[in-house]
């Protein structure tokens, strides 16, 4: 279980008002497993091209990230890394 899916499951997460990712049927009730993990995959995706609006719809104002080794960070650098972090592949950008 990743660190980012535990947050998830705490409940630090609105995602009710979030757009489910293209391919993930969305769910009518925010409180499902299914939610969750679409919430979940639509922040990997959106890590993944560099989608920093995504993440930044997908998480509430006071959000904070607690790391292993205990560093805390909030959801500004959280967006801000998300849009840096867009995955590169053969020299090019996915």
């Amino acid at each position: 279980m990743t660190v980012r899916f535990r947050n998830l499951m705490s409940g630090a997460m609105l995602v009710a008002s979030v757009p489910a990712p293209a391919r993930a049927a969305p769910s009518r009730d925010p409180h499902t497993a299914a939610a969750v993990l679409a919430a979940d995959q639509g922040w990997t995706d959106a890590e993944i091209r560099g989608d920093a609006a995504f993440v930044d719809a997908l998480l509430l104002p006071e959000y904070q990230s607690i790391g292993t080794a205990g560093k805390i960070t909030n959801k500004a650098a959280i967006v801000a890394g998300s849009r840096a972090l867009g995955f590169w592949q053969n020299g090019r950008r996915l």
